[in-house]
């Protein structure tokens, strides 16, 4: 199945991507190995040279988005010179990354955690950055 001379990075690239469908149409506890390595045109044995378990795939995926968000979002806070264009700056580039990813963007809210973080860092540190990645949401008040 898998092709000869394939590039192993668009291979495991072609992997995660495929294995971020299965997960969205499936969830996490109807996706399964098979159906990943169907869909994206491998064999085992390739799938298991990039990846030790679905649930690796799963986490290497979701931290490439996150990586890939968090570095724009850095990079557009970074670039002004002041705080609240910064700020604004952040936001912005959060809400254009959001609406340019909706298939890998299931809510806005799970990237409340990751956007808090990069607004918090330059401030308050690394470890109160880090604890927003588990604060969880306040009450909606809605209803």
């Amino acid at each position: 199945m898998a092709r000869e001379g394939t590039d192993p990075g668009s291979e495991r690239e072609r992997i995660r991507e495929v294995t971020i469908d299965v997960v969205l149409e499936r969830g996490n506890d109807g996706a399964s190995v098979e159906v990943v390595i169907d869909r994206a045109g491998v064999d085992r044995a390739a799938f298991d040279r990039h990846f030790e378990s679905l649930q690796d795939c799963i986490l290497q995926a979701y931290w490439a988005h996150t990586d890939e968000f968090t570095v724009l979002v850095r990079t557009a806070f970074d670039r002004e010179g002041s705080w609240r264009d910064s700020l604004r700056a952040a936001a912005y580039a959060a809400a254009r990354y959001l609406r340019d990813h909706p298939r890998i963007v299931r809510s806005a809210e799970e990237f409340v955690p990751e956007m808090m973080y990069v607004a918090v860092r330059p401030y308050l540190g690394q470890e109160a950055a880090r604890a927003e990645l588990s604060i969880p949401p306040p009450e909606d008040g809605v209803g």
